[in-house]
């Protein structure tokens, strides 16, 4: 399966796991994700991959609150490519 990638244009939530840890975390506007899973119909959870880290993200966010990118080359890396660093309100600090 190809690569896809995404730009969030509107906040949303992903779940990650960290161990027994399972947690959610804002995506942040201008946020690049790239999916891993699909396909994006009905509003599964599918397998995404942001800042080098997997997750996932209903299909009904992405494709309500991300556009996704035609042109591979348009976006520069998965990682720090949105306004902050994707880990919550925007602020870094």
């Amino acid at each position: 399966m190809a690569v896809e990638r995404y730009r969030i244009k509107d906040p949303t939530i992903a779940m990650f796991q960290d161990g027994d840890l399972n947690f959610g975390r804002t995506i942040s506007i201008g946020t690049i994700i790239e999916l891993r899973g699909g396909p994006l119909d009905g509003n599964n959870l599918v397998e995404v991959v942001y800042d080098g880290k997997p997750c996932k993200m209903f299909s009904r966010d992405l494709r309500q609150r991300a556009d996704r990118l035609a042109d591979l080359a348009e976006s520069p890396t998965v990682a720090g490519a949105g306004p902050s660093n994707g880990w919550g309100s925007g602020s870094d600090g």
